[in-house]
């Protein structure tokens, strides 16, 4: 069975610099998606988690998500699992309009899953969604469907040990993959960069697109087949524009939006309008002298709370920053 792997579209995630309001680039994102689908013919399209960025989404975030939801579930069936960007509390979640459409038997060919994990038959197969991940009930329910479904692939959204982000941060916790009987692939979202994990038929998908410009090229999907769960095929979602980071000296691209890194050489000057952002190159910049030029808790607790995080650890990430700002100055 072929389907289309994708994850982390982070709807209502809001980009002020760039000229093009961000959910535009979001809705084409979502259409890109489903043109891969079609073309390439495949029988679903599996969303493992964080389809929206905010806890509580703006109504135009969500009723964009809504109307894509409606429109693709005409043409191919869809599977969304809630992720950690998606949950709210312990009783619904940012998509649960969505679950109560799907409860109510509004779609024709879309399932929603939230807040409980469950086995999804489909076609000869059937896919685990696990919202809520537990290592322990993935055995019990990877047990379950292998003794009746031909293959299974399990959604899931968590952080795995070893798994890097674009940024080359490496996670030393998480889920220790070892292999769980009766898998025939997973599935995975939460992490922005598309990578193999510690067991060979086990992918993050990334993100299908560059949501900051910390993020770095190519984004896409992976294309499944059950049949050979070794071997997805990454697609590259080529029509969107790139988000570059670039320094003085380097060629400016033509064909994305640019942050400039500079040491003030090119500040003054006339830009393409391209350039939407610039930054102050740090690389030779001793830390003390940094640390009397800028304040690091400058809108910090702004910049966590637009990541989605709750007011108690937007407080604990200032604290955080302040020791280390206290044992520089000490030094």
């Amino acid at each position: 069975m072929k389907f289309v792997h994708t994850s982390d579209w982070h709807v209502g995630a809001s980009w002020k610099l760039l000229p093009q309001e961000h959910l535009l680039r979001q809705e084409y994102m979502i259409d890109e998606i489903y043109r891969v689908a079609l073309k390439y013919e495949a029988k679903a399209v599996v969303v493992a988690g964080d389809i929206l960025h905010r806890k509580d989404p703006e109504r135009k975030s969500r009723n964009m998500v809504l109307r894509k939801v409606l429109q693709y579930d005409k043409l191919i069936p869809t599977i969304i699992v809630e992720g950690n960007h998606d949950s709210v509390d312990a009783e619904e979640s940012n998509i649960h309009n969505l679950k109560i459409l799907y409860d109510q038997k509004k779609f024709k060919r879309t399932t929603i899953v939230e807040l409980e994990n469950k086995i999804i038959p489909f076609a000869d197969g059937a896919f685990i969604a696990m919202p809520i991940f537990n290592k322990v009930e993935l055995k019990i329910l990877a047990r379950e469907a292998s003794k009746r479904y031909k293959w299974v692939v399990a959604i899931l959204h968590t952080t795995t040990v070893g798994v890097s982000d674009d940024k080359g941060w490496t996670a030393k916790e998480g889920w220790d993959m070892h292999k769980v009987p009766g898998i025939t692939y997973y599935a995975l979202g939460h992490i922005h960069k598309m990578q193999r994990l510690i067991l060979p038929n086990a992918f993050q998908c990334g993100s299908p697109m560059q949501h900051n410009f910390g993020e770095k090229q190519p984004k896409g999907v992976l294309f499944v087949d059950t049949d050979k769960p070794t071997r997805p095929s990454f697609i590259n979602l080529k029509k969107l524009p790139a988000l570059y980071v670039i320094k003085d000296g380097d060629p400016i691209p033509t064909d994305g939006y640019v942050r400039l890194i500079t040491n003030e050489s090119l500040l003054g000057r006339v830009l393409p309008p391209n350039v939407v952002s610039t930054g102050k190159n740090l690389d030779n910049i001793e830390i003390l002298e940094y640390d009397c030029e800028l304040d690091p808790l400058m809108g910090l607790t702004e910049y966590l709370a637009k990541d989605g995080l709750s007011v108690e650890e937007q407080e604990t990430g200032a604290k955080i920053v302040q020791k280390i700002v206290e044992k520089v100055k000490e030094s």
